[in-house]
């Protein structure tokens, strides 16, 4: 019951599992001051350094080339990174096509001012400048193109993309202005040197800019992989600063080399500004290098001990984090290594020391690469330009094919039946037949149990009703069988389905698997849930607990999908219980099973209310039971015949089932039994989880799940069920999959951020299976202990 409870959610569960970036944003309010004063400085410092200029106090490269770097500087007040998650101008059709137009039309008109400005054929740099404004307008282009939901991650990283793209094309433009400065007009000469200073200032500057985006995005990256915990990102703020600072102030030392003139001081100067940017940066790289390489480690291990969908998940995950440890070890280590030479030539150019002319080459070209490479790797982070694919689904349609087909009697061990198997069931009578169209018919419409909901919120048929304890066992006995009682006791009941519908048959469109041990809410949810498309329960299960105004808002976001009067298949109220278990409680377990105990001690708990202890009252109707020993007459051994009948006979008919908190349905041998017939019968099959974490929590034993553990009261009924599955490891990985949902995490879009989610839920979950496996605590206890961390 404790996993029960806790696991319940609460509304603010609908806010939803991803919380990202938590480090950079902790004080948020504190840097937008520290922007809007930033901004001040810089207009401020634009407009004094343009005055100075004006009365002849700083000479025309000095201006122009401050007055660059403050426009440069510019972009890290216009965008600040994770600065919200909606949909901005950015992410609008309208803005992305302008945009995109714009590009190709701006590189075209660089590539016409090289042509015109040009006195005889391009230099190799000129050539190497245009062909990379080329590439990264390409990859601009595609990324515009790219539909997506919207994402604060990848919005991030095309801020960066368009950071790298502006200063690619503005040293390209440089290089137009220096061919101006070679002209004999003198006007000529001052416009091309005042373009070549500003565009130099603004790139170099813009670039600043870019490193410390880029380390947001890598230090986001590890936050919600949550492998790293000892990564520094508790300060990452202020060493992000510290790292942009330093390669500013470096980037001026360059600007004012001639005002500091040529001793140790400015070298001194210059070298520890590089250390300390340097120092920074290969710290946030080797951080996020080591931490990914910890979860390649993890599951490369995990990918050797699980089977089926849990070890397609870690395969996936494993791919996609070799391929990012590839990309940030590229991206880091590149750019590390460029800019020590560059520094290092610069050294040697202030000392005498560099002379050659090809090493400036060499610099230009590998700078230029680098920034292709950075922003091609972001682009590819992010989401837009790569994702890792899982199994397409007509893969996965012939996996399960050949599951199905291919099923042998070789893989199941009859011996470790606890009884003979019955014998083949003879064909159906007319009497069978008519009762499996009868039960077919007694659909239950979603308005109706949304109102049967509310009849519980109200407490007048059940005054022990608890939302977030009473099981469905509690609500049949107390509720269900009052309900469907008819008015004269001595003349029985009927289902509560017929009652609604006064008799008439409804088929459904769904038919529900479920656990009469769950929380009765949950089952609720569940089904809700299908037809509202949701992946998981939680907050539908959250709306349900607000009362009236949850109901009413659940009820509106129904009606608004146009499924209100859709109908579903539940046994608790399709069944009718007055002709089965109204009046007992079943046998009591045979004490000769080996697991006497612990069936005695479930037999028991089915007598008495969650909530309040007591025994259930039973029905006194004098409506005949009818049970195995009348087979012909009985409800609740027709579920297969009932499936396929509605399977015939309705078109999209399919099979959800409704999984608890603590995964018992998978247990219960009836609820396999409707899993094996909708397998069988190629009826299509939905699972609904509460939640991913509570999947996680129940990883370990999901991942080796065996139906042949699977329980009933009577163990005749168990071995039927159990003889109808011919291959029980092929029904095992086929359930797998269902249950684990692997195409849907695989197969949809998701940005690069909420991808590090994933893979860092599917580390953290291989990381818990590994303590325990160390410390020796079972994955009961350790499941248990976890729910009721939930609360």
């Amino acid at each position: 019951m404790v996993a029960q409870s806790a696991a319940a959610p609460s509304p603010k569960a609908r806010i939803g599992p991803l919380r990202t970036g938590r480090a950079i944003i902790r004080r948020r309010p504190r840097f937008e001051l520290v922007r809007m004063a930033f901004g001040g400085f810089l207009l401020a410092a634009f407009v004094v350094v343009a005055i100075l200029k004006a009365r002849g106090i700083l000479d025309l490269d000095l201006a122009y080339t401050l007055m660059g770097s403050f426009f440069g500087l510019g972009a890290s007040v216009i965008h600040l990174p994770n600065a919200g998650g909606g949909r901005s101008h950015l992410e609008g059709r309208g803005f992305r096509c302008c945009v995109g137009a714009a590009i190709p039309a701006v590189s075209l008109a660089i590539l016409i001012g090289q042509c015109t400005a040009a006195d005889g054929m391009p230099n190799i740099k000129e050539m190497v400048n245009y062909f990379s404004c080329l590439l990264i307008s390409l990859v601009f282009v595609v990324c515009l193109a790219k539909h997506h939901p919207p994402s604060c991650y990848v919005r991030d990283a095309m801020w960066s993309l368009a950071g790298v793209w502006t200063v690619l094309h503005m040293l390209a433009a440089l290089y137009i202005a220096m061919r101006f400065m070679k002209s004999n007009d003198p006007e000529a000469r001052e416009r091309g040197q005042k373009a070549m200073s500003f565009f130099l200032g603004a790139a170099m500057h813009l670039e600043g800019v870019i490193f410390a985006w880029n380390a947001c995005l890598m230090t986001r990256r590890v936050a919600v992989l949550e492998v790293a915990d000892h990564c520094g990102s508790r300060r990452s703020p202020e060493l992000i600063m510290l790292m942009a600072i330093s390669f500013h102030c470096k980037m001026w030392t360059e600007t004012m080399e001639k005002y500091m003139g040529n001793g140790a001081l400015k070298t001194t100067v210059y070298v520890s500004f590089f250390a300390i940017f340097l120092a920074v940066w290969l710290f946030y790289v080797v951080v996020v290098s080591l931490a990914i390489a910890r979860g390649v480690r993890l599951l490369h291990r995990e990918s050797r001990c699980v089977r089926g969908a849990p070890r397609a998940e870690v395969i996936w995950a494993s791919k996609v984090l070799t391929c990012e440890l590839a990309s940030c070890i590229t991206i880091g280590f590149s750019t590390a290594l460029l800019w020590s030479a560059i520094s290092a030539f610069r050294l040697l150019k202030w000392t005498g020391g560099a002379k050659s002319e090809s090493l400036v080459y060499v610099m230009v070209i590998g700078h230029r690469l680098d920034l292709v490479v950075n922003g091609i790797s972001v682009a590819l982070l992010s989401g837009l330009l790569w994702q890792v694919r899982g199994p397409s689904p007509e893969e996965l349609k012939d996996k399960k094919r050949q599951l199905l087909t291919g099923m042998t009697m070789r893989s199941f061990d009859f011996s470790s039946l606890e009884a003979d198997l019955p014998p083949p069931r003879p064909l159906p009578t007319p009497e069978w037949v008519k009762k499996v169209e009868e039960l077919a018919g007694r659909g239950v419409r979603l308005r109706s149990l949304l109102e049967f909901w509310e009849l519980l919120l109200d407490k007048e048929v059940m005054p022990s009703f608890e939302p977030m304890q009473s099981t469905t066992n509690d609500v049949v006995r107390q509720a269900i069988i009052p309900l469907s009682a008819e008015s004269d006791e001595s003349s029985g009941g009927r289902a509560l389905a017929s009652v609604w519908s006064g008799d008439a048959s409804i088929l459904p469109s769904c038919m529900v698997t479920h656990n009469w041990s769950n929380v009765f809410m949950h089952l609720v949810a569940g089904v809700f849930a299908e037809f509202l498309n949701e992946d998981c329960y939680e907050g539908v299960a959250a709306l349900l607990l607000q009362g009236k105004a949850g109901c009413k808002q659940l009820a509106l976001s129904i009606e608004q999908k146009g499924v209100l009067d859709s109908v579903v298949w539940i046994c608790a109220f399709s069944i009718n219980q007055h002709a089965s278990i109204c009046g007992g409680f079943g046998p009591a377990p045979n004490p000769n099973l080996d697991n006497y105990d612990e069936q005695l001690e479930e037999w028991q708990s089915k007598q008495l209310d969650t909530v309040t202890g007591e025994q259930f009252p039973l029905c006194e109707c004098t409506e005949t039971k009818a049970f195995n020993d009348q087979p012909d007459r009985c409800e609740i051994n027709k579920f297969d015949d009932m499936m396929r009948y509605l399977a015939e006979n309705v078109e999209s008919f399919r099979h959800l089932v409704v999984v608890d908190a603590a995964f018992a349905v998978f247990s219960r041998a009836w609820c396999i039994a409707e899993v094996v017939e909708s397998n069988v019968s190629g009826i299509p099959q939905r699972i609904k989880i509460h939640s991913q974490k509570v999947l996680d929590l129940h990883y370990e034993s999901l991942s080796m799940i065996d139906v042949r553990k699977c329980r009933s009261s009577r163990p005749e009924d168990r071995n039927m069920i159990l003889s109808n599955i011919p291959d029980v490891d092929a029904f095992n990985a086929q359930l797998q999959w269902a249950i684990f949902g692997t195409m849907g995490l695989l197969s949809r879009w998701v940005d690069g951020q909420e991808r590090a989610a994933m893979i860092g839920r599917i580390v953290k979950r291989t990381k818990t299976v590994s303590t325990w496996a160390s410390s020796g605590t079972s994955s009961q206890t350790a499941s248990t202990i976890s729910s009721a961390s939930l609360v």
